[in-house]
């Protein structure tokens, strides 16, 4: 069984609905596909920094929350910590590529939400490191603000989740 702690920034009534009603998809639109998003802490990634960020900086929050969470499950695609799953995850691409190029595609219309749109259904959890700095639509080799995100697809392995920190933009 995989464990993590993970931060969500929403704003007020993201929050007293997330009580009232626990937690809903983030839309297919998003970067791993739908799911419950969370921020982790570990070593030099910070968790509620980035969090805090999300809801202050990226969402422009006026009344914004971050919940703390514990998450939990055995079906786990750890893009961060396990060369297998990074292996896993290289080799689903490939073959997704290769449909792809069959159908007609072309390499650079390509995009990797496909892949992640394809794990997203066979797991309940996709932990990865991401630059929150792509989206200033400045792209460079230098990652900018790295961030351990937790997609979270089934909320039934979210738990124990409480109010950590709140605040006024």
């Amino acid at each position: 069984m995989a464990s993590f702690i993970g931060y969500h920034g929403t704003d007020e009534y993201g929050a007293r609905k997330i009580e009232e009603r626990g937690f809903e998809d983030s839309p297919s639109e998003s970067w791993l596909g739908p799911g419950i998003y969370f921020f982790e802490t570990q070593g030099v990634f910070d968790g509620i920094e980035a969090a805090e960020w999300w809801v202050k900086t990226y969402k422009k929050y006026p009344r914004w929350v971050i919940l703390k969470a514990e998450i939990n499950s055995v079906a786990v695609m750890d893009l961060f910590g396990s060369k297998i799953d990074r292996a896993k995850f290289g080799s689903i691409k490939q073959k997704l590529l290769e449909k792809h190029l069959a159908s007609g595609g072309k390499e650079i219309d390509f995009e990797l939400k496909t892949v992640f749109m394809a794990i997203n259904r066979k797991v309940d959890i996709i932990r990865c490191l991401v630059d929150a700095a792509r989206l200033d639509k400045f792209v460079n080799f230098v990652v900018g603000f790295p961030q351990i995100q937790i997609c979270v697809t089934k909320s039934g392995c979210i738990s124990n989740f409480q109010k950590f920190n709140e605040g006024i933009l």
